[in-house]
């Protein structure tokens, strides 16, 4: 796809949000994402929380998309997305990506999101909102030991007790991992190597006696940064 950057300044927008990208044959510069953001913001935490403003993030960071793709995709009103983009504009967690003047003047804003992953720093955030993170990650360490038993490896007293701590666990040593990796940047749809990467090393460190009997994470220093 061929960009043109346009630079115009707008008073109380994120600097990011100041360079809109057109369609256009002049250059060849694809929009870029963080690779990660970790998000110790309270109530930047609080509607992360929401399901659907994550399915949209997820969505996105895909491809841009305006408002009326993603209610298609997503089975929404268009009006429900918008309310949604509000949100997450205001919060300053998604980026014009490009404008489309259309025949009749009306401008199509296609969006993504100024991160490609994000990662709640529960142990930073209030315990009520933090909570809200916490089943998602149980769910990710119930996959990681259905996985692991998959392979016949098996854990010795996984109690539902248990698999909470480490759910909790998990989300301290993702964003432990996470902050090697945020002053990488990628393209929309190709950061899904770099995070397998991150979910890795966290799954090893939390099971090291499964995953290699404690590796030392020293695949650290020989990442090759994209």
């Amino acid at each position: 796809m061929i960009y043109l950057i346009v630079v115009r300044y707008e008073i109380g927008r994120s600097p990011q949000e100041k360079y809109i990208t057109r369609r256009a044959h002049a250059s060849r510069v694809p929009p870029k994402l963080k690779l990660v953001t970790i998000v110790s913001n309270e109530n930047v935490a609080k509607l992360l929380s929401d399901p659907m403003r994550r399915a949209i993030l997820n969505i996105l960071r895909e491809m841009p998309m305006n408002e009326t793709q993603l209610a298609k995709r997503l089975g929404l009103t268009d009006a429900t997305i918008n309310y949604h983009l509000a949100i997450l504009r205001k919060a300053r967690l998604l980026i014009i990506a490009k404008k489309d003047v259309e025949g009749h003047g009306i401008v199509q804003k296609f969006y993504l999101p100024s991160s490609y992953l994000y990662l709640a720093d529960v142990e930073h955030l209030p315990r009520g909102v933090a909570r809200y993170y916490f089943p998602i990650n149980i769910e990710r360490v119930r996959g990681a030991l259905s996985s692991f038993e998959s392979a016949a490896l098996k854990m010795d007293n996984v109690t539902a007790s248990r698999v909470d701590e480490m759910g909790e666990q998990l989300a301290m040593i993702l964003v432990s991992i996470a902050r090697e990796y945020l002053d990488e940047n990628v393209e929309p749809g190709s950061g899904e190597p770099r995070v397998n990467e991150i979910y890795s090393r966290a799954f090893r460190k939390l099971f090291p006696a499964i995953a290699g009997h404690d590796s030392g994470d020293n695949e650290a220093g020989q990442r090759q940064k994209s």
